[in-house]
């Protein structure tokens, strides 16, 4: 049995004791929202900007945000050291709740918080970029926003396995126009004629944690950023490519579908946002 620590509406149990109702809306409905966030030295990187992203999910569908931005840093902390991490992944998941009146209006919110081990991508994905591959999706256009991450995550695992039974690091989501919007885990960015192409999130695009502090780094670095829908051509225009997301940082494309895009990987662009990135880390967090 784990002997792994989680805390469920602000008590610390072992995960064994962790339970809610099986009426819980985020259990039968998958109504609710969650955050996956990058834990080094007991701090979450960009916890402020995660906690804005879910309590703003919550809001928009109307769900009581059931806890203080200082309990979850106290209790982050307490898992971190609890658990004997050295670098770890946490998830914060808050559900519409049980309780009385119709299933589809939120009731009582139940938030729970685990912390595990930090499992990043081998470094050879860093180093010589990622193989990516299409699917074909219609959830995307003008007025679809998505405002976070939904517990409704059956589709993106559905591609995420997929994308590893054929030997991709991920699929990204394109209609029927050759539009690619994001991939099942991540948001993507084409750097074409000089400019740093990424979908906006007024096309259903989650807003990333990671994508924002791109947006942050890039401006430092004079590099102008541009939010529309990146079509094929641009990927194979592009002189770099790279996914985003709070866990993995910045990752280079290499290849879409079976077509190699860039002979040299990671890029010049690419490369300076990877360093940053890890600078941003450890200036938030300490040294890793």
């Amino acid at each position: 049995m784990s002997s792994e620590t989680v805390c469920i509406n602000g008590q610390i149990v072992p995960l064994s004791e962790a339970k809610v109702s099986i009426t819980d809306r985020g259990l039968t409905h998958g109504f609710g929202f969650f955050e996956t966030m990058r834990v080094h030295n007991g701090v979450i990187f960009r916890l402020k900007d995660h906690l804005a992203r879910l309590r703003n999910a919550c809001k928009e569908r109307n769900i009581a945000f059931p806890v203080r931005d200082e309990m979850i840093t106290e209790k982050a902390k307490a898992l971190y050291e609890a658990n004997g991490l050295e670098a770890g992944r946490a998830r914060l998941t808050v559900t519409a709740g049980d309780g009385p009146g119709p299933w589809y209006k939120p009731a009582n919110p139940n938030w729970f918080l685990q912390m595990v081990k930090l499992v990043l991508p081998p470094d050879s994905f860093y180093r010589e970029g990622v193989a990516v591959g299409t699917v074909i999706s219609y959830d995307y256009g003008p007025g679809r926003s998505q405002p976070g991450k939904s517990l409704s995550y059956e589709r993106h695992l559905l591609t995420r396995s997929e994308a590893i039974a054929d030997r991709k690091f991920e699929r990204l989501y394109a209609n029927s126009a050759g539009e690619y919007f994001e991939g099942a885990g991540a948001n993507i960015f084409a750097l074409t004629g000089r400019r740093l192409v990424t979908p906006p999130s007024s096309l259903g695009v989650v807003p990333g944690i990671a994508r924002k502090v791109v947006f942050e780094l890039a401006k430092k670095l004079h590099q102008q950023v541009e939010e529309r829908a990146i079509h094929k051509h641009d990927f194979t225009n592009a002189e770099e490519a790279f996914l985003t997301n709070a866990i993995i940082g910045v990752i280079p494309i290499r290849s879409l579908d079976e077509n190699e895009l860039f002979e040299n990987v990671p890029g010049k662009i690419t490369r300076k946002l990877m360093a940053n990135y890890r600078a941003a880390i450890v200036d938030e967090c300490g040294a890793f």
